[in-house]
């Protein structure tokens, strides 16, 4: 049976109607929500999700607030809710415009915008002049979370590795906070994202992940290839998959060169104030000439910088130089739904998170054998109309764990067939598929 969650709209708090039958008495959700989210890239920072959606108005409610100027900053959550009792924040933020237009004799329509919540930082300016001292990180941070409260974001995790390593003289005066929080987090050599279903903003680190693709069937049925768990920070982030057969692109291969570092370079003062920088290059340096990554690091010791330069670096030439897969659309109405709840929190979750998901049955991934097909979900669309349709951005995650080897006298008790052929995949797996698994039996999803 497949889990179909229902969207609904919070302004303010207030849970705005969507039924029809309510359409004279009160101001209506309409179908046609999209929210767009994530970064684009390797290289990038996340940019603030933003949500665009419609509202029926019939009783003059909204003419009253667009008198008065009280629309701009109206806070607004995005929530689904199933009858198995389960329920999701998606998006949370603020109207930042809307356009009303005429519908019908007594109707009109609300345009709304609205960005999440981090985008609220790049208005919040450090009015007191002066300079931070030097500090651990986790003080570093709390000031951050401080300063942050207009915004509404109730923490900053950063990465445990790094809490305690000290951070040099930094000069805050007239700095916004968005352009800290950038350089906190880069100072990690990492990025980071705000998550609107608990609300905090997370540091993103994608370094040594043990990584399991295993056959998975589905309460319908199903059967394909999912992306195993990942632990981190206390918590445990679900892994899920994409079956090729359900899925869709219309993109190709796309090769950029600011993809393929090979110079990673530091800037960062040291204990006496001094402005160092430091680089680390590949063994092959730039034969094919140079690209470099460069950022500021707030750390303030040649013993955190050193391997933080090199993770950046092996990192930028495993997970950053793979091709990335085209973006994937997954378009719910033709499956009724999702197939599990997880899937249903992973993909229609605003926010990127430490979980991965594996493409099966990929022309794409079956092109080059070589990588292996498990993804972050980077950044993508997230639309309701009349079911949820989702595009994901794909990126390569760091994988460091062995693969095991699976025989084949293990897989052919398990393989997923076509009804009645033998030896015939079902289209939710591909024989390329096979060569990732790190398990040979099939299991429930997680």
């Amino acid at each position: 049976m497949a889990f179909n969650p229902t969207p609904y709209l919070l302004i303010d708090g207030e849970r705005v109607e969507c039924a029809a039958t309510h359409a004279d008495t009160a101001p209506l959700a309409l179908d046609g929500i999209t929210v767009d989210w994530g970064r684009s890239e390797y290289l990038s920072h996340a940019r603030p999700a933003t949500a665009q959606l419609s509202i029926l108005d019939r009783t003059g409610t909204w003419a009253e607030k667009f008198a008065t100027t009280t629309v701009i900053g109206r806070r607004i959550e995005l929530w689904w809710e199933h009858p198995e009792a389960a329920s999701l924040r998606w998006f949370a933020g603020r109207i930042t415009a809307a356009t009303a237009t005429p519908s019908g004799p007594h109707g009109w329509v609300l345009a709304i915008t609205a960005a999440a919540r981090d985008a609220d930082l790049g208005n919040v300016v450090m009015t007191t002049p002066g300079t931070w001292p030097t500090e651990s990180m986790i003080t570093r941070a709390n000031r951050i979370a401080q300063a942050a409260t207009p915004a509404e974001i109730d923490a900053f995790y950063i990465y445990p590795g790094v809490t305690e390593h000290p951070c040099s003289p930094l000069d805050v005066g007239d700095r916004d906070l968005h352009g800290l929080v950038d350089e906190m987090y880069m100072s990690a050599g990492d990025t980071y994202s705000y998550q609107p279903h608990t609300n905090v903003i997370r540091h993103l680190y994608r370094r040594n992940h043990d990584v399991a693709a295993y056959l998975v069937q589905m309460p319908d049925g199903l059967i394909y290839v999912q992306a195993g768990d990942i632990a981190y920070d206390g918590q445990t982030h679900k892994g899920t998959g994409l079956a090729g057969h359900h899925t869709s692109t219309d993109d190709g291969i796309q090769l950029a060169p600011n993809s393929v570092i090979n110079r990673v370079q530091v800037n960062w003062k040291d204990t006496d104030g001094g402005d160092r920088t430091t680089f680390a290059v590949p063994a092959d340096g730039d034969t094919h000439g140079r690209r470099t990554l460069q950022f500021d690091s707030w750390f303030d010791n040649d013993a955190h910088i050193e391997p933080l330069v090199t993770e950046v670096l092996n990192r930028a030439q495993y997970e950053g130089a793979r091709p990335p897969h085209p973006p994937i659309t997954w378009d719910t109405r033709r499956t009724s739904g999702f197939h599990t709840r997880t899937e249903a929190e992973t993909f229609t979750l605003a926010a990127e998170t430490q979980a991965v998901t594996y493409v099966s049955s990929s022309l794409y991934t079956a092109w080059l054998p070589q990588l292996w097909p498990v993804f972050a979900i980077i950044g993508g669309t997230i639309t309701y109309d009349h079911g949820w349709i989702i595009t994901t951005t794909l990126q390569h995650v760091w994988k460091t764990n062995p693969t095991p080897q699976v025989t084949w006298a293990d897989l052919d008790k398990n393989l997923p067939w076509a009804t009645g052929s033998p030896r015939q995949l079902s289209d939710a797996v591909s024989w390329n598929d096979l060569r990732y698994l790190t398990h040979s039996g099939v299991y429930p999803p997680s």
